[in-house]
């Protein structure tokens, strides 16, 4: 990928940490803000290995709405995103998923999905709500009206998936 599309989308990123977080009708709604984050965090994470497709996939109940759909319809990593939802009850498509988000309704199931994620390489990416934020890769926050994100490095590492240092830094923390 160029430098002037990195650029530009850790431009976007930054951008989008610093947007107020609200369901109000003159500001973005949180999860199209959250959507947002999800296409800039796949911006700036490297792959080992590279699927035809991009495969997003959200586990559980979908938050996004139609936020998600316009992210499906742009290209990551300079491949076409296929979006697929699957049920935590039946994860037999896990292993053709790039990118994971596992929505607040699956985290009583976490531990046992993310088990089954060890050293494959899927970026997970769950919303912080009292749990283990070792338990994904990335953990994403609502504090003070915006968006930040913890990023676990050692659990990215480990999949073999490594995270841009622009990424790393405008992180809230890095374990």
């Amino acid at each position: 990928m160029s430098f002037k599309f990195r650029s530009a989308g850790l431009a976007t990123l930054a951008l989008l940490w610093a947007l107020p977080v609200t369901t109000a009708t003159a500001e973005i709604p949180e999860y199209s803000l959250k959507a947002a984050f999800l296409y800039n965090f796949a911006l700036f994470t490297e792959w080992p290995t590279h699927n035809k497709d991009f495969n997003l996939c959200v586990i559980g109940k979908d938050p996004f709405g139609q936020a998600i759909e316009e992210v499906a319809k742009k290209q990551m990593q300079g491949r076409a995103v296929k979006l697929t939802h699957l049920a935590a009850s039946d994860l037999s498509e896990i292993k053709e998923c790039d990118l994971m988000f596992i929505a607040y309704s699956e985290h009583p199931q976490l531990s046992r999905m993310v088990s089954q994620l060890t050293k494959l390489p899927i970026l997970t990416i769950a919303e912080a709500n009292g749990f283990d934020h070792k338990a994904v890769m990335i953990l994403m926050k609502s504090e003070q009206n915006k968006i930040a994100f913890e990023i676990n490095q050692t659990a990215a590492k480990a999949a073999g998936l490594d995270f841009s240092s622009k990424l790393l830094h405008l992180a809230k923390s890095v374990y």
